[in-house]
């Protein structure tokens, strides 16, 4: 077993109970730095998730957001999918599983000097389409 699929399952573990986003946020970033997991992964193309991340853009900053610089990779043999995003000039990272419908962005706004998180979570529906819901009502969504 590649050692960072028992960090894999604590991450998601810490998606579905923790509720400070921050503690996510830096254990996602432990996991990127103390395993090669950009060299077990490719670089995929991934609608959905990038819908979300600009739903929750337009969010954050009121309106339309200008995104670039998007890249989505998907670690193999895995359900996990990570990237990073520039929003209106603005750093983002974001993982997402995709069997538990569930993951997280988080935007540096350097103009603010402020990291903003928020947690994410996918909808069955119809035939095997998920959609993912950036205002679930159910988690809080915003710290």
């Amino acid at each position: 077993m590649k050692p960072y699929i028992e960090d894999l399952k604590k991450l998601k573990h810490k998606l579905i109970n923790e509720s400070d986003f921050s503690i996510i946020a830096n254990y996602f970033m432990d996991i990127v730095e103390q395993h090669p997991i950009i060299s077990n992964a490719k670089i995929v193309k991934n609608k959905s998730l990038m819908n979300v991340v600009m739903a929750v853009g337009e969010s954050y900053f009121n309106g339309k957001v200008i995104v670039s610089q998007s890249r989505i990779m998907h670690v193999k043999n895995t359900n996990f999918y990570h990237g990073t995003v520039m929003l209106n000039d603005c750093l983002s990272v974001f993982c997402y599983f995709e069997d538990l419908k569930k993951g997280m962005l988080s935007i540096h706004d350097s103009n603010k000097d402020k990291l903003f998180h928020v947690r994410i979570t996918g909808t069955v529906i119809g035939k095997n389409k998920t959609y993912v819901d950036p205002y679930e009502k159910n988690t809080p969504t915003v710290h």
